[in-house]
């Protein structure tokens, strides 16, 4: 951080971090329905050996592995039986997780995707409320916002029929991100969009409504069933649940974490560290203090619009004024914020603000007034992750009893954020 005061530059090591690790963003390649069902059959050899505690040399002769292999998948079989049941190629598990539904099935991408997109389609029918999902080989987490029952789940896939697989997904599938992603691609083989032109979502959406029951939708949806969903095989399984040979499951949510086998799907939704912490609340609070102490704020004074800073929260005193003219009306601010002087310049001659302006300098005077009244505190407050100035003024004239209490409400405040901050579009 910069220090105008002192005219120095103050620098620490970064902490290590997860984020900093390499990890494929693009396409990959799905896993064949064969094979997914095949590791469910896999996960049925090893329950019953776990079951009759059965000899681990005969299991790594029948699977191949060597015995230290097989010890390692036995033993995360049994940590999970002790809670919850074992999904396999018979059995599909829907449990719950916060405001997750997580489904698990061992069908492969492509059937796991249609499955994601009917069960999505039907209960934003039902509910009037978005869902979002994730999906992989083994795994469809529901994403709501707010809590749904697994029973729910449970009950829509259980009365569906097979012939209603291909109708639904042609009636949903046009309001999916991934239609609008390839739809776009295809309009511009199609040479109905520039080869240069930017993405955006709301171009792209534009698109889809323009060219409804054209030669360019038609090619999308053709491209889309043939490589990224299988409502054939859908069809199947759905024909097995009622049949009987395929059971469902239903479990809810069993203290604050999830089953051990919805960790891979569950950390791709949330950062693993926020919302099932595995530590002791008070290191846990020392962790969100030195986090936030640590972090670098951009400051800006409000009262004159002559001033703006980055500064660690940790190198701010109890009392933050402005450097240049006193005031201690200062606003914490985004780093990227460059338009805020110029929107305090315009308030203060009288000019005219648009909507999206007033509605800057509105959050602006609510953190520089938390920031005249709380001081650093404040600062600190606002520097966690999605606090606005509305979450931290209730964080701030809430009763604690401790630090510990203090940092564990700011902590609650950042899991909410992360909860719901994919439905703020």
């Amino acid at each position: 951080s910069l220090d105008d005061e002192n005219l120095s530059v103050e620098v620490e090591a970064a902490t290590p971090t997860l984020n900093a690790i390499p990890s494929w963003e693009g396409e990959i390649i799905p896993v064949d329905y064969d094979v997914a069902v095949e590791v469910g059959g896999l996960r049925e050899i090893f329950l019953k050996t776990a079951k009759l505690r059965g000899d681990l040399s005969e299991l790594s002769n029948l699977l191949h592995i060597d015995n230290s292999a097989a010890a390692k998948v036995l033993e995360a079989v049994e940590t999970h039986i002790r809670d919850y049941p074992l999904p396999t190629d018979k059995l599909i598990v829907v449990e719950q997780f916060e405001n997750c539904i997580i489904i698990h099935s061992c069908f492969g991408n492509l059937v796991n995707e249609t499955l994601a997109l009917i069960l999505s389609a039907i209960l934003q029918a039902k509910y009037g409320t978005s869902i979002l999902t994730q999906v992989d080989a083994y795994r469809i987490a529901l994403i709501a916002s707010a809590k749904l029952h697994p029973k729910v789940v449970l009950d829509i896939l259980l009365n569906l029929k097979p012939g209603d697989v291909a109708n639904i997904v042609e009636g949903a599938i046009e309001n999916t991100e991934m239609f609008a992603w390839r739809h776009w691609h295809v309009a511009k083989r199609f040479g109905a969009v520039e080869a240069k032109a930017d993405y955006t979502m709301r171009r792209a959406r534009l698109l889809v409504e323009a060219y409804r029951e054209t030669p360019i939708n038609f090619e999308t949806k053709r491209e889309i069933l043939l490589e990224k969903m299988d409502v054939e095989k859908t069809s199947e399984i759905i024909s097995k649940i009622l049949t009987g040979e395929i059971k469902v499951e239903a479990v809810q949510q069993k203290g604050i974490g999830c089953s051990p086998l919805a960790l891979p799907i569950v950390d791709k939704i949330v950062p693993h560290n926020l919302l099932r912490p595995a530590i002791p609340s008070q290191p846990l609070a020392e962790i969100v203090k030195e986090r936030l102490m640590s972090t670098n704020v951009k400051l800006v004074c409000v009262f004159n619009g002559d001033w703006e800073g980055v500064r660690a929260v940790k190198t701010l005193p109890d009392t933050i004024r402005c450097p240049k003219c006193g005031s201690t009306l200062i606003a914490v601010t985004y780093h990227g914020d460059q338009e805020l002087l110029s929107i305090i310049a315009k308030k203060r001659a009288k000019k005219r603000l648009d909507d999206e302006e007033e509605e800057q300098w509105n959050r602006a005077w609510r953190s520089a007034s938390l920031v005249q009244t709380a001081g650093k505190r404040a600062v600190l407050t606002l520097a966690a992750r999605g606090v606005g100035p509305a979450t931290a003024a209730r964080i701030l004239r809430r009763y604690v009893r401790s630090e510990e209490e203090f940092y564990t409400e700011i902590l609650k405040a950042e899991r909410e954020y992360q909860r719901t901050r994919l439905f703020w579009d």
